[in-house]
């Protein structure tokens, strides 16, 4: 049952990712959420994957209620700690670290996350590639390098931005999205 329902949700977001990319409407409606449960509901996709075996520090310092489409943003969030889940396969210490805090920028107040894993990390010479559809540093049968595309462009619909920071180890992807408070 448990590889039927990892399946399905991987089935789920290729299906999600080529019609966002062949722009075909899939537009949800807005509502209010809370980053909480934004993160909350995206970790529990991966409770397979992470209990006893990775670590998840959260520190959800700046948590307002958000007005958008949740199921493209929960999409991002389900991309980005799949990335990261994946990326710490062959890792000794397994930790996501989820941050939240207030950005401003000309004016305008961003909730600002990151993602901060400790798993092999985007070798520098691809980085430059990273949010292009089609590509992937990860193996056949692991990926068809949509998910970092359609999330910057779910972003970016939304008024935000994603952006990719890389680290010492591991990788750490930072989103932002226009809060008005």
């Amino acid at each position: 049952m448990r590889n039927i329902q990892l399946s399905t949700e991987k089935s789920a977001r290729v299906i999600f990712s080529l019609r966002k990319f062949l722009k075909t409407e899939i537009r949800g409606t807005p509502r209010e959420i809370s980053l909480s449960e934004l993160i909350d509901k995206s970790l529990s996709v991966y409770n397979n994957y992470i209990n006893g075996i990775i670590t998840i520090k959260k520190e959800v310092n700046f948590n307002p209620t958000i007005n958008l489409v949740v199921d493209e943003i929960l999409q991002v969030f389900k991309n980005l700690l799949f990335n990261a889940i994946q990326s710490m396969y062959t890792s000794n210490e397994k930790v996501i670290q989820i941050n939240s805090q207030e950005f401003t920028e000309n004016s305008k107040s961003y909730l600002q996350v990151s993602i901060k894993d400790t798993g092999t990390g985007i070798p520098k010479d691809v980085v430059h590639k990273l949010f292009t559809p089609f590509f992937t540093t990860k193996s056949r049968g692991e990926g068809i390098g949509l998910g970092l595309s359609v999330s910057k462009t779910i972003l970016e619909e939304h008024g935000g931005s994603l952006e990719y920071e890389s680290l010492k180890i591991g990788s750490k992807f930072i989103l932002r999205i226009p809060v008005s408070i």
